[in-house]
């Protein structure tokens, strides 16, 4: 079962420490065995209902499937550690200041950020990483980290998604890898898989992500690889565990997409930007 490919390929039996507690990986796995069991069985059943699927899609839906899984499990996980890290926190600060947890919780606020760096928390497990790199085509900025959005012109959070990362322009790398919506394939999207591959791209790319109109741009590709470029994108989007755009990645780990603040206040950490 393609459950435990994640959590056994871990070979650190400790996956946090904080101040002088050990976290491991048998506490966190007890601890999110229902989660991880209920997730595992509906991986099942999506497996068993591959069948369905029309034969020129099954590989791509059977890799999307087992890399959705991965993110979950990871997501299943790292939740469980996280609790476990605060729970272990509160214990050593309540034994600090001479109270019960309890008491501390009630009493006062508590700053989990320097909780941890009053005790000391250094976390040992890491996400699945995704290869969604694409060497052919235009890098847009020339910062140490590598963002990569899968998405639509024609969707208005890829195009708010595509605004964002442009202002980041000195941390990152970034990527946008044209797909097209479940409705279908537009000249919008052949017009920028085809523009992704070229010298002005970050122009280009700029001001269509800023137009709420973009398919009365009238943009016509100017390639004739439009559609082979689309295709491979979404090979490798799926193959990364997108299922709903836009999907984004950093450094190849992936940033489940939610609200628009949550996403830019998760990233700043990331990038231990202000």
């Amino acid at each position: 079962m393609i459950w435990c490919l994640f959590i056994w390929s871990i070979q650190d039996q400790v996956w946090a420490q904080v101040g002088d507690r050990a976290i491991t990986r048998d506490q966190i796995v007890t601890a999110a065995k229902p989660q991880l069991t209920r997730l595992a069985q509906e991986t099942e059943a999506m497996q068993q209902s591959a069948h369905r699927v029309a034969a020129e899609g099954r590989d791509r839906y059977l890799n999307s499937l087992k890399a959705q899984h991965l993110i979950r499990q990871y997501e299943v996980i790292q939740a469980a550690l996280q609790a476990a890290i605060d729970h272990t926190l509160l214990e050593l600060e309540a034994a600090r200041v001479g109270i019960t947890t309890e008491t501390l919780k009630n009493t006062q606020p508590l700053d989990w950020q320097k909780l941890a760096a009053k005790h000391g928390v250094h976390i040992k497990l890491r996400p699945p990483l995704f290869d969604v790199w694409d060497d052919g085509a235009r890098a847009i900025g020339h910062g140490p980290h590598q963002v990569v959005v899968f998405g639509s012109l024609n969707c208005p959070d890829c195009r708010d998604t595509i605004q964002f990362f442009l202002t980041l322009m000195d941390s990152i790398r970034f990527q946008f890898r044209p797909l097209a919506l479940p409705e279908g394939v537009t000249d919008v999207d052949r017009w920028s898989a085809c523009a992704s591959r070229q010298p002005d791209w970050q122009a280009q790319l700029q001001f269509a992500a800023a137009n709420d109109e973009v398919q009365d741009l009238h943009l016509e590709p100017d390639c004739d690889r439009a559609e082979s470029i689309l295709e491979q994108n979404l090979d490798d989007a799926s193959a990364a565990g997108t299922v709903k755009l836009p999907g984004i990645y950093l450094n190849g780990q992936f940033l489940r997409f939610g609200d628009p603040n949550e996403l830019k206040n998760r990233v700043n950490v990331l990038l231990h930007l202000p």
